[in-house]
């Protein structure tokens, strides 16, 4: 079974020594340049993936009844731009505008004269250097960062806002500032851009641009989707995503092919002063059948030489420091073990290792994505993370790029505030600063910067800081922020450049989100309510603590308080202290209620209704439901003829979570909300013997349509045969089940699950390790990808896909045992790598093989075709698997049984008979869905053995027909 570490590993890249070395200058710490891609097909995991080009930093969603944030009154830009002064920036306490500038600084708008963007061409570039901007000094090295740097007395960075954001200089001793260019593209506060020379280059929408420092001779050197990797001599080196190939670009444009690759979503590649080091992800292999190894290659700077460094089951995070060494991460099968290894001089060594034996002693889930993530090296230590899956343990390492001195750096989970979903994205030093970014599921991803003299730390909102925008330069921080983000961290709104000194940002943007004061820390009490004063200028608090009287079941959210005689407004709902209260039933928030209102089902787990009654809206309202824990509707009630504009303040998401790290989820929910309790409200979801059904099509005109979403709660359901409704009702509303979701039944105890025909739609990992038989829908063509939860092991008796299935996924039946069999229908057009490699038995019944068949196929598996088409197989699969010969069947279409229930006593034995349609020689099978309580032979014979209820299903495998009947055995 091929073991992939990470899962969905879209993209790492790495930050690249230049000039042979680039460098961002930070003082005197050296950057590295990180190229990311993103790609569904290699090992790294989504709970997010972790490039970027991830959703949390530049995919930009802006879905029109998402939840908005506005940053808190603490995070207002100050106008006042740029010091005067002859060193770097002077300290302010504000976060400072880029786009906004000091009205007296000389503001030079040049290059805009250009009448248009020069094409390159093929001519020979002008020896005539660029006429230098004031005593501008040309770098030696190649300068870069993704939003800001010096070189000299000039800093570069970005400024501006969405669409209109432009490349500007800055004289640090005269103050004057000089807008290079303007950049038209919404992605453009995830790349970097580079100084070499006394040229500038940067990307607009994956084309390569340079422009001399004075802001002329705008040149575009490279038309495509590209993604800079560096600089050698005039040429520049890059990834061509269009042409999936790394390519050399000469001063004047021209472009050179130096590898060809079947996919370069998954690359990762670095520059050293000789050459070219990437890793090509198995997705690129092409060898016959399955090839699940990653391998690490050198290539020179004109293609040649290629040379194999390394190879193993999983190769990822690609790290150089300012020595030229190169550092990743493997993974090997045979040992299971995972190895920091360092390339120097082209030698590869292995300077630490963990076994899977000693991490799984304490308490690490081998199989787990992002399990293992390469943070960040320098010249000499490198730091590594690894997540223990367990909620406390997130272990960042450190060991000396000798190999000497590992030990445990640091366990984040210490971290101030950090989100205890959190797990490793990625890192990276930055000005004697460890940036590391944690990835936290459905909430916004979280930037920290932890000083390395003394593990100080920096947290960044993750719901407006983009982590690769994040630039420490000198006593500054340059960032890009959103305006706006929802619950689900999806950045929306506008977003602009901004910067802040340092030292005042552990205030501005840490766990203490605004400038401490005296009263910062005290709460005060007003009856029943808590309040901390977040913000005294502004008179503003947040209520922390509800003292709810014994079985109170309504209470009162109100929005305005009296401290030391002066007023303050409520501007924050957030339950931080709150004891749980199971006897409040209602919430009603008053009328002077403006402000952000977050409820969870943890403070008050039977809240089913909240009632606003202001006609002034709050300005945000979140509501957070788990399953198994109270109502998955809360019902709003809101003044007539506000419901629409209460829809558009308020938003809902279940957290779902059942058994394990890999189940959890978040759903998006519409929240429901009248002005009016009547007996007829639609709500849009609910459960139904304790499975959770959303509604994605309303049930108001005809029948609507739901999708499963999973069950109540870890071992809730325990019915051991599992046939799914074709519709579901609630509340006099119909409903067809169309879908079902991740994880949604992941901890059934079902071991038989029959899957209705009015599901089109089916999600990965839904299946858990107990589900032996199983009977999918006709009308889903497609079967996804890795139906059983991942990193768990059973084994099959069979899996029935029905004539109308036309594409199995990649490793769709990976139950990991070799056992099982399946027989697939002629309408098979499809079968991708992997996707029937754990079965032992394959049948088909197409007498023309399918072109890929091989690459789905497993050692050891006996392929069944008809005799006629024998040969035809065995050309094709060669000697992978055995080939035999399948007799004629004649399919049934109807099964019949002689007895539709059963009463036994424990060690009763009885038998079922089963009859077919006349002329069918298929034979029927047998099976017990708990055979503690029931067991049945293969001829039908039934046995009691305790106390129980099960079913008993006979089936035929070709034509798929099934009939289940239920046994209850007494004492």
């Amino acid at each position: 079974m091929e073991i992939n570490m990470r899962m969905n590993y879209d993209l790492k890249g790495l930050r690249k020594p230049q000039n042979y070395r680039m460098v961002k200058k930070t003082g005197l710490v050296c950057l590295l340049l990180m190229v990311l891609m993103a790609s569904a097909a290699c090992s790294k995991s989504t709970k997010g993936s972790i490039g970027e080009n991830n959703n949390t930093e530049d995919a930009i969603n802006q879905p029109s009844d998402s939840l908005t944030a506005e940053p808190t009154g603490t995070e207002e830009l100050d106008p006042a731009a740029e010091p005067t002064t002859d060193k770097a920036p002077e300290p302010t306490a504000q976060l400072v505008q880029m786009g906004e500038f000091d009205p007296t600084a000389e503001l030079l708008y040049i290059g805009k004269s250009e009448p248009t963007v020069k094409l390159a061409s093929k001519k020979p570039a002008s020896t005539t250097e660029p006429t230098p901007i004031s005593d501008f000094i040309p770098s030696e090295e190649v300068v870069h960062s993704t939003t800001a740097f010096t070189q000299g007395n000039y800093l570069f960075y970005k400024s501006g806002k969405q669409n209109k954001t432009a490349i500007v200089s800055k004289n640090l001793k005269t103050s004057k500032v000089t807008e290079l260019t303007t950049v038209e593209d919404y992605n453009f506060h995830n790349s970097d851009f580079y100084l070499k020379g006394s040229d500038i280059y940067y990307l607009v929408n994956g084309d390569i641009y340079r422009i001399g420092v004075d802001g002329k001779n705008k040149t575009r050197l490279f038309k495509g989707t590209a993604t800079i990797l560096g600089f050698q001599n005039d040429d520049i080196f890059a990834l061509d995503k269009k042409a999936r190939e790394i390519i050399r670009i000469g001063r004047t444009g021209e472009k050179t092919s130096l590898v060809k690759l079947k996919s370069i979503d998954p690359l990762e590649a670095v520059m050293v002063p000789d050459g070219i080091y990437y890793i090509s992800k198995s997705v690129n292999n092409t060898l016959d059948g399955n090839d699940p190894i990653d391998r690490l290659y050198f290539i020179n700077f004109d293609g040649k030489n290629k040379t194999k460094m390394h190879e193993s089951l999983d190769i990822f995070d690609l790290k150089s420091n300012e020595k030229n060494e190169l550092f990743f991460l493997a993974i090997s099968k045979e040992p299971e073990v995972m190895k920091l290894n360092k390339i120097n001089n082209h030698k590869v060594t292995t300077i630490h290792s963990l076994s899977r034996k000693e991490l799984e002693a304490q308490g690490c889930s081998w199989f787990e994505s992002n399990t293992f993530t390469l943070l960040a090296a320098n010249a000499t230590q490198v730091y590594y993370g690894v997540d223990f899956n367990n909620g406390k343990t997130m272990n960042i390492y450190s060991v000396g790029t000798d190999g000497k001195n590992h030990g445990l750096y640091l366990n984040a989970f210490d971290i101030k505030g950090i989100n205890p979903s959190a797990y490793f994205m990625k890192g990276d030093i930055d000005g004697g600063y460890l940036k590391v970014v944690f990835d936290c599921d459905e909430d916004p991803a979280e930037t920290y910067l932890i000083d390395l003299k003394d593990k100080s730390t920096i947290k960044f909102e993750g719901g407006y800081y983009i982590p690769s925008s994040i630039d420490v330069e000198g006593e500054y921080v340059y960032y890009c922020k959103f305006s706006k983000y929802d619950c689900e961290g999806n950045l929306l709104g506008s977003y602009e450049y901004g910067r802040s000194e340092i030292s005042k940002l552990e205030h501005l943007l840490g766990g203490e989100i605004t400038v401490k004061s005296v009263d910062d820390s005290i709460e005060y009490q007003n009856g029943i309510y808590h309040y901390e004063i977040i913000d005294e200028a502004k008179k503003e608090v947040r209520l922390v603590k509800i003292d709810v009287p014994e079985n109170k079941d309504t209470i009162e959210i109100p929005g305005e308080v009296y401290i030391h005689d002066s007023e303050y407004k409520i501007a924050e709902y957030n339950l931080i202290d709150q004891e749980k209260s199971g006897s409040v039933r209602k919430m009603i928030v008053l009328d002077s209620f403006t402000g952000e209102l977050v409820h969870s089902s943890y403070d008050f787990p039977n809240v089913d209704t909240i009632e606003f009654l202001g006609r002034k809206l709050p300005k945000r309202v979140y509501l957070g439901v788990r399953n198994g824990i109270g109502p998955l509707d809360i019902l709003i009630l809101v003044p007539k003829g506000l419901e629409s504009a209460y829809k558009s303040i308020i938003s809902s998401s279940l957290g779902y979570e059942n058994g394990g790290d890999l189940t959890e989820k978040s759903v998006t929910l519409n929240p429901t909300i009248v002005s009016k309790v009547t007996e007829d409200i639609e709500y849009g979801i609910f459960d139904k013997n304790k499975i959770i059904y959303q509604v994605t099509k309303s049930g108001k005109d005809k029948t609507g349509e739901v999708t499963l979403i999973g069950l109540q709660g870890e071992g809730v359901h325990k019915d051991t045969y599992l046939s799914l409704p074709e519709t579901v009702t609630n509340n006099g509303y119909t409903y067809k089940l169309t879908a079902i979701d991740s994880s949604g039944l992941i901890n059934s105890k079902a071991k038989i699950i029959v899957i209705p025909d009015t599901v089109t739609k089916m999600d990965g990992g839904i299946f858990s390790p107990g589900a032996q038989l199983i009977f999918f829908s006709k009308n889903c063509k497609e079967l996804p990808g890795w139906l059983f939860y991942y990193g768990t092991y059973s084994y099959v008796e069979f899996m029935y896909v029905p004539e109308g299935v036309t594409t199995i996924s990649r490793d769709a039946f990976n139950f990991g045992m070799k056992s099982g069999s399946i027989i697939l229908p002629s309408t098979i057009k499809k079968l991708e790598r992997g996707s029937l490699s754990d079965f032992k038995l394959v049948t088909f019944l197409n007498k023309k093989p399918i072109s890929n068949i091989k690459s789905a196929l497993g050692e050891e598996t006996t392929v069944k075709v008809n005799k006629s088409a024998a040969s035809a197989y065995k050309k094709v699969i060669g000697s992978k698997a055995t080939v035999v010969n399948a007799k004629d069947i004649v399919k049934a279409t109807k099964i019949t049984l002689n007895k539709s229930k059963l009463s036994l006593v424990k060690d009763e034995t009885t038998a079922i008979t089963a009859k077919l349609t006349k002329g069918s020689n298929e034979n029927v099978y047998w099976m017990s869905s708990d055979e503690d309580i029931v067991k049945v032979s293969s001829k039908g014979a039934v046995t009691a053995k305790k106390e129980g209820t099960a079913y008993i299903v006979a089936y035929t495998r070709t034509s798929g027909l099934h009939k289940a009947i239920k046994v209850t055995v007494t004492k």
